[in-house]
């Protein structure tokens, strides 16, 4: 299930050109944004704003950090004892898969193509998560959170189809995460 568990679909979308495909697979199956290389053929390839993609990236720490907090405002018991974000290292867990998740949600902005999620590796990362007991709702609101702080960060860019492509790929990545569990 482990294997299976993946959020970014793009490596396997047809619409997008080959060496695309291929970039966002080297990228995202090392877990790493795309180097200033893959960038720039990436963004040149697609017709998306190198500037507004980097820029993104290199807020992307301050944007899961702004997440967090909000969330911990919101449900600051997720991190007390007996609360489904503690010890400590499930909460690191948590902020390192919002962390993951803006890195594909970049891909879909480099790539021009909102429909970042794979559908059955959503699955699999659902039913991993259910397994480990990962709180779905409070996820789901950092990730609203994120959403919302990358586009009042990214407004202001000049970039329109990016800023709506980046909206999109938020709204692609939640509804993804609002599926049931299909059972076997």
């Amino acid at each position: 299930m482990l294997k299976r568990a993946r959020v970014c679909g793009l490596s396997q979308n047809s619409s997008l050109a080959a060496p695309v495909r291929e970039l966002v697979a080297a990228a995202d199956g090392a877990k790493r944004p795309f180097t200033a290389s893959e960038l720039a053929l990436v963004c040149a390839t697609c017709g998306s704003s190198k500037r507004f993609v980097q820029e993104l990236m290199d807020q992307a720490d301050a944007l899961v950090d702004a997440a967090r907090a909000c969330l911990l405002r919101h449900e600051p018991q997720l991190v007390r004892p007996g609360g489904q974000l503690y010890p400590a290292h499930r909460a690191v867990a948590c902020w390192r898969d919002c962390a993951q998740f803006l890195r594909v949600i970049v891909y879909a902005v480099a790539c021009g193509c909102p429909a970042v999620s794979d559908g059955e590796g959503v699955q699999a990362l659902l039913a991993l998560y259910a397994l480990m007991d990962v709180p779905l709702p409070a996820l789901r609101f950092a990730l609203a959170s994120l959403r919302q702080q990358a586009l009042a960060a990214m407004a202001g860019a000049g970039c329109p189809a990016d800023l709506h492509n980046l909206d999109q790929a938020f709204a692609d990545l939640l509804k993804a995460l609002q599926h049931p569990v299909k059972s076997c």
